[in-house]
Order: C-alpha cells, then sequence, then structure tokens
C-alpha cells in the first residue's frame, strides 16, 4: 500500500512538471498574401509555440501548408534564438503551430518573430499581442531586409498590430516617407530599428523592462547593430 501511494504521489509530480512546461506562447506575425485577383496583400498569421520536456526535437505543424522554405525557417531562427541566450535546449521539445485564414507566401521573414517566441518560451516571458517584427536571420545572427512592408502593416493593423518593429536598412528615402504617413493615417508606431548601443540605452532610458522587475524572471536587453551600406545587422542580448 505504502509503495501504492509513493507511486501516486510520483505520477502526480510528473504531470505537474509535464503541465508547467505546457503554457502556449503566442505572437502575431505579418505576412503578405495573393488576393483572388492575383494582387499581393498583407495578411497576419498566428505563430504559436509549445515547450515541453524532451530531447531538442522540433515539431512543426501548418495551417493551411505553408512552403518548405518557412519550415527550414523556422527550425534554423530556433537554433539562432537558443545560441543568442546560450541555453541548452537539447533538454526541451518544442512544437511550433503556424495558422493563418488562408494560404501565406512563405519565407524567412518571419524568422525574426521565430526567434522572439523562442526566446520568451525557454525564459518564460510575456509577449506583447500587439506588437509584431518582420525581418530575415542569418547564422551569424544578422538580420536581412524584407519586401513588401507597407503591406505588411497594412494587413496587420486590421488585426490590431498597433506596434511594428522593421529593419532600418529595408529603408530608403521614399518609403520613409510613406511610412511616416502610413503611421499617421493608421496610428500606429512603426519602429527601424537602429544601431545596436541606441537601441539598448532607448530600453534602459525607456524602462521598457520595468513591469517584468520583481516577477523572478530573467530579463534580457536586445539590440542590433545595423550596417546600412552592406544591409545586414548584429545581434547582442544583455541580461539584467
Amino acid at each position: 500500500m505504502k509503495g501504492s501511494k509513493i507511486f501516486l504521489y510520483l505520477a502526480c509530480f510528473l504531470l505537474l512538471v509535464s503541465f508547467s512546461f505546457a503554457k502556449l506562447y503566442h505572437m502575431p506575425l505579418l505576412a503578405i498574401q495573393r488576393s483572388s485577383n492575383g494582387n499581393i496583400v498583407g495578411a497576419t498569421a498566428n505563430i504559436y509555440l509549445e515547450l515541453k520536456p524532451g530531447s531538442g526535437r522540433i515539431f512543426i505543424d501548418t495551417f493551411p501548408f505553408t512552403k518548405s522554405d518557412t519550415q527550414v525557417t523556422l527550425r534554423f531562427a530556433n537554433k539562432i534564438a537558443c545560441d543568442l541566450i546560450k541555453e541548452d535546449c537539447s533538454y526541451y521539445d518544442f512544437f511550433y503551430t503556424i495558422k493563418s485564414d488562408s494560404r501565406i507566401i512563405g519565407g524567412p521573414s518571419a524568422s525574426s518573430a521565430v526567434a522572439i517566441i523562442t526566446i520568451a518560451a525557454v525564459k518564460d516571458l510575456n509577449l506583447k499581442k500587439d506588437v509584431a517584427i518582420t525581418g530575415t536571420i542569418t547564422s551569424s545572427k544578422i538580420i536581412g531586409s524584407v519586401g513588401g512592408i507597407i503591406d505588411k502593416i497594412k494587413g496587420g493593423s486590421k488585426k490590431g498590430i498597433k506596434t511594428f518593429l522593421i529593419p532600418a536598412f529595408s529603408l530608403n528615402s521614399n518609403l520613409s516617407v510613406n511610412l511616416t504617413q502610413l503611421s499617421n493615417s493608421l496610428n500606429v508606431s512603426i519602429i527601424p530599428i537602429k544601431s545596436l548601443d541606441e537601441a539598448l540605452e532607448q530600453i534602459k532610458e525607456k524602462e521598457y523592462y520595468k513591469p517584468f522587475l520583481g516577477k523572478g524572471k530573467s530579463i534580457f536587453l536586445v539590440g542590433v547593430n545595423i550596417d546600412t551600406a552592406k544591409s545586414e545587422a548584429e545581434w547582442k542580448a544583455e541580461e539584467l
């Protein structure tokens, strides 16, 4: 009888541990799709991530099915995220789900968002539901430019997104003017990522991290150093 109780307690403990890891993380994705008349229009999708104890496996499900390059990008961004925060992710299994109302055009522009949601899950961080980011990422933690920014912002604003983070080197003079006008007309914030030092200092000065203090969680300040001449950027993370 005593052995049965011990086994029952152990089973309950394992279930509690499993449930504690089963928190579902969510982040909006900025995307584009082809309309019925063949035009490219902005759209949004949703990415969900569930983290469980495991052995570093990555599971991907998409509704509707997306191109294979999106799946390759997702796996790649997972590795970059774990490297960025110096975390051994081989102790977890990652369950990613991408859902959209209609078929979106695949590509690597969601990799920065995938990296962020991965970091949030591993570090158990909260994500704002009205903030979205678009940008590619490379093995050296360099972010490349993306296309369709105006379409993505228009599509995202219709879904309640209020803040858009975009690579600064995607901008040119005409696009900058258009984005300023777009920001005013849609009443949204469009934030080009600038220098690494400025980004980190701004985060500290504005105290964006302050609501998360005293909650027993790690806080990371992330900045990006943009090289507009080479159209690339270098990530840096600093833990408070």
